[in-house]
């Protein structure tokens, strides 16, 4: 993924890849610090 926005990208292209980068690891960080909290609640209070 880092090697896709590393590239030249279209912006939407790397927007999208960039978010899911941050969904990804933003996911795995929680758990490892026991926080379960589902992905799309979280983007509900971004939003």
């Amino acid at each position: 993924m880092a090697v896709a926005i590393s590239g030249n990208p279209p912006l939407e292209i790397a927007e999208e890849l960039k978010d899911l980068f941050i969904q990804i690891n933003l996911s795995q960080y929680l758990k490892r610090q026991g926080i379960h909290i589902d992905i799309s609640e979280l983007q509900g209070l971004v939003s």
